[in-house]
């Protein structure tokens, strides 16, 4: 039997950085939410189900102006996020009940596409742990107070991207694992949990260049004309 793969897509945030009233996953890219677009990519990938995490407040709106709307089939449930995306994540996973494998995808992301899930979750089935990056193109620098301090081998450097997969059970293990230290480190993505907590190294995926994060106001003009293209 083959083994359920559950995507879970986390859009909680608030999107402070875009300055605007209307939160990032729900601003317009070509008359659609920005969180439209993930969410159709998964729809149409391999992945069974999708869960989708949200602000509490706009659970409704997700559920009827995206999911009922654009007739999203796979997504199986609407859960509030946290305070953090760690939380926000923890609350998806709860979800994942079935799953043998969850793919943790950024709702930030809406270049992301079928073709590459699909390779996410190919690999996924061989690894426990997957990450998605492209190698950097510039010279990096690490600085301290303000002043170079080193230059980083580039051919070494990856910037991630998602979605990131796992085996669920490693996944799971890892967030009990970092909800009972007295001592969080920091972590801005999964396979950090998974490698801090457990030990494991993700295997590198190349990603797509397009799957670009949308942060700031720039990012949604640059978005929107990759989407147009």
């Amino acid at each position: 039997m083959a083994c359920k793969v559950t995507a879970i897509i986390v859009a909680a945030g608030s999107g402070k950085r875009m300055n605007s009233d209307t939160k990032k996953q729900f601003m317009e890219i070509n008359d659609k939410p920005l969180l439209y677009y993930s969410v159709r990519a998964f729809e149409e990938s391999e992945v069974d189900d999708i869960v989708l995490v949200v602000p509490e407040e706009d659970i409704d709106y997700v559920k009827s102006e995206i999911v009922v709307k654009y007739g999203f089939n796979k997504v199986k449930a609407v859960t509030p996020g946290g305070i953090t995306r760690t939380k926000s994540v923890e609350h998806g996973l709860l979800l994942a009940l079935d799953a043998g494998h969850v793919l943790i995808h950024d709702g930030a992301r809406p270049l992301i596409t079928d073709t590459l899930i699909n390779r996410v979750i190919d690999a996924v089935k061989t690894e426990r742990a997957i990450l998605v990056a492209v190698p950097a193109k510039e010279t990096i620098y690490s600085t301290e107070d303000g002043m170079v301090s080193a230059s980083l081998r580039r051919d070494r450097l990856y910037i991630a991207q998602t979605p990131q997969a796992f085996d669920t059970v490693l996944i799971k293990e890892a967030y009990n694992l970092a909800e009972k230290s007295a001592t969080k480190g920091p972590a801005t993505d999964d396979v950090t949990f998974v490698y801090n907590y457990l030990g494991v190294k993700a295997k590198v995926i190349e990603g797509d260049y397009k799957n670009i994060k949308v942060t700031t106001p720039e990012d949604i003009e640059v978005a929107k004309a990759l989407l147009m293209n």
